[in-house]
């Protein structure tokens, strides 16, 4: 998993030195800009994920540059964290939408730093979550009325839609360099009969649609499997998901069912990944590794089993 990236602008060479050693090892990747203009270039040259931005520069007044980031259009989502001497007072500076997140005093201790960056990535985490389900439940009210976006038998998201919703969050996690997993489950009842299936299929789609989030998206997918779409994701994440519905399907009694033999395979794949670039990649590796589960006998009563179906 890629680390954190952090913009360390500072032009005290001694301080710099000093605060980019102990964010690194914090397990932050940080990139270091001494003056102004070498920080606009390296928001240009990298995908930064927070900047940290000293008042005292020597070509452009710390404060007059977070403006700047807070205008651009690719840099005013960026989190900022302003450097300011614990005697003035800048938030009088700026107005509601063109000021840092947060402020640290200096003289400051590093350990204080690390802690109000941690705080501010996960605000920004959060609202990007929040961000994420409005936009998603925007989209569904939408489409509530249009019964074409949607399976029949299974009342989940039918194929055509899953596709269209796919494209935009893949295009999104590739543009802003965000995680985003996909998930694959087949059912398979073996002798259990069409009336029976269908009632166990229904039932899988009702515990599963429990135990996935609400930003999570799930559909009826070609050879009657469901896929699912997890946004700002990472892979092991997803795998800790699969392992979820494993466990809520595995509680369930299916005593009313004659079925010996009933398996259940979920697939995982993710990006970031250097070998997946394109939509249809990404379905097919989570595709592959749910072929590869299959080998694996799902019973109810084996819940040790169960965990094993996983494929990643």
């Amino acid at each position: 998993m890629a680390k954190i990236k952090i913009l360390l602008v500072q032009s005290a060479l001694t301080q710099n030195n000093g605060t980019m050693q102990f964010l690194e090892t914090a397990g932050y990747d940080v990139v270091w800009a001494g003056n102004g203009i070498s920080a606009i270039a390296a928001t240009k040259k990298h995908v930064i994920d927070l900047i940290v931005l000293d008042v005292a520069l020597p070509d452009i007044e710390g404060g007059d540059l977070c403006r700047r980031f807070r205008a651009g259009s690719e840099t005013n989502a960026i989190p900022i964290i302003l450097l300011t001497a614990r005697s003035s007072t800048p938030n009088s500076t700026f107005d509601a939408k063109d000021g840092p997140d947060d402020y640290v005093g200096k003289p400051y201790v590093e350990t204080e730093l690390v802690g109000r960056i941690f705080s501010v990535l996960k605000t920004k985490r959060l609202q990007n979550e929040l961000d994420l389900k409005t936009r998603q439940l925007n989209e569904k009210i939408c489409q509530a009325d249009s019964p074409s976006v949607l399976d029949p038998d299974t009342g989940l998201f039918n194929q055509r839609q899953f596709e269209a919703m796919f494209s935009k969050e893949f295009k999104r996690a590739q543009r802003f360099k965000q995680q985003l997993s996909c998930m694959i489950i087949d059912l398979n009842g073996e002798k259990i009969g069409r009336k029976a299936g269908e009632e166990l299929v229904k039932m899988i789609i009702g515990l599963i649609q429990k135990t996935i989030r609400e930003v999570d998206t799930a559909a009826w997918w070609t050879g009657e499997k469901i896929i699912i779409l997890l946004p700002n994701t990472m892979h092991r994440d997803a795998v800790q998901a699969a392992a979820r519905i494993l466990d809520t399907v595995v509680c369930q009694n299916f005593a009313w069912l004659d079925a010996s033999q009933i398996t259940l395979s979920i697939g995982v794949a993710g990006l970031p990944d250097k070998d997946i670039d394109t939509e249809v990649k990404l379905i097919e590796a989570a595709n592959a590794a749910c072929k590869r589960a299959r080998e694996f006998q799902l019973l109810p009563k084996n819940p040790l089993a169960m965990k094993k179906r996983i494929n990643k």
